[in-house]
């Protein structure tokens, strides 16, 4: 009897036990994750493709959008006879459009049934500013669309998705939509 407790005692002693137990902090698949969004196609693509890969339930959704202002300087450029009273114009536009796209994404959330934020970052160079916010608010990873430009108007012009993918310390997800829905 003595002899099968000794055999029993050392079969126990010989299991893999693991390196480190579990702690809290370990079993806490929270994200933060940042979703460059705008009103075009590819970033409700973009959060679809999220939502249809990526996501947990667990994750937290900081929604971005930078418009981009900078045109504006361009129009007032031309010689506009009234540039204030355009750029008023301009500016309730611009809201009135930040408040529709604010409300299709929150709805997407709601319905999704995941938390998260909207912030508006109005900016001259959007990936600058997705890039910081990234940093910022230390976002587990990054989520966006492109548009998939030529390589010479993505030279000339530059690419939001590029400059995230090249200057953020952080995971980017670029996601593109090709010709047929079904492929991912």
């Amino acid at each position: 009897m003595a002899e099968a407790e000794q055999t029993t005692s050392a079969a126990e002693t010989s299991q893999p036990k693991p390196v480190a137990e579990p702690s809290s902090s370990n079993t806490n698949n929270h994200n933060l994750v940042l979703l460059a969004v705008d009103s075009s196609e590819q970033a409700l693509h973009a959060f679809n493709y999220y939502m249809d890969w990526l996501a947990k339930p667990t994750d937290e959704i900081l929604m971005l959008h930078c418009p981009e202002y900078s045109e504006w300087n361009y129009r007032i450029l031309k010689g506009q006879d009234d540039p204030f009273v355009d750029w008023l114009g301009l500016w309730d536009e611009d809201l009135e459009k930040v408040k529709v796209l604010q409300d299709k994404f929150e709805n997407l959330l709601e319905t999704h049934n995941l938390k998260g934020t909207f912030e508006v970052e109005p900016s001259a160079t959007p990936g600058e500013t997705i890039v910081k916010k990234a940093e910022d608010r230390q976002v587990s990873y990054v989520v966006m669309g492109t548009r998939g430009v030529g390589i010479v108007r993505r030279t000339i012009l530059g690419s939001v998705s590029d400059y995230v993918l090249h200057h953020c310390h952080r995971p980017v997800c670029i996601y593109r939509q090709y010709d047929t829905p079904e492929t991912y």
